[in-house]
């Protein structure tokens, strides 16, 4: 291991001072492919493990909403049996709403979400804002006309620009919050080094169609 550190040492002595200087970013750069992959990694596979049990609910609650409708059709023609079988399912239903809401409790409540991202931003250095807007509001479930069934998701997208050691202190800050986020995507994007754009996709959940914040 001397050895190899001795010849190293030797191959990079014989560089200019340029030169030097390139092989300098080029280990960093790999350095910090390696934490990001880490990083990264860990917080995506986080935010499939919180977001598995939403999707299976989810689905159940289409399948189950489905079925009513079509017992509901033909209700008419098959008399009290269809009418039984109509009221375990609307009892079903209503669990299965519970669950969804049990599944989404603990994230950051929806209007809260923007403001406590820029306040994180205010408490880190290197990074700028470029900029944060509000995805479509995604209605998960329930039904008009009962708006205590009612769950939507609410996701928002931050642009900002800075260092990528910057950029990982941002992300663990919010990882570090008292309240959930899903985490859909991110991507940090080398532009003249050491700035770069570092780009997050979060959602939440929220009984409140309607943002109050961006």
């Amino acid at each position: 291991m001397t050895e190899y550190w001795e010849k190293y040492a030797s191959f990079v002595n014989a560089k200019t001072e340029r030169e030097r200087f390139i092989i300098l970013l080029i280990l960093l750069a790999a350095t910090f492919v390696i934490i990001d992959g880490l990083f990264t990694g860990n917080l995506l596979k986080a935010r499939a493990q919180q977001s598995k049990m939403l999707v299976s609910v989810e689905r159940d609650m289409s399948s189950l909403q489905l079925e009513l409708q079509n017992l509901q059709l033909g209700q008419s023609a098959a008399g009290n049996q269809l009418k039984l079988e109509a009221e375990r399912l609307q009892e079903t239903s209503g669990k299965l709403e519970e669950a969804l809401r049990s599944a989404a409790a603990g994230f950051i409540p929806a209007q809260q979400m923007p403001l406590v991202l820029e306040e994180m931003l205010g408490r880190s250095e290197g990074l700028a804002l470029v900029s944060l807007k509000n995805k479509p509001v995604e209605l998960l479930s329930g039904q008009p006309d009962k708006p205590h069934s009612l769950l939507y998701r609410h996701g928002v997208q931050m642009v900002l620009k800075g260092t990528y050691v910057a950029s990982m202190d941002y992300l663990k800050k919010l990882e570090q919050l008292q309240w959930r986020i899903e985490w859909d995507a991110m991507r940090f994007e080398v532009q003249e080094y050491p700035a770069g754009k570092l780009t997050i996709d979060v959602a939440t959940y929220s009984k409140e169609k309607d943002w109050i914040g961006v």
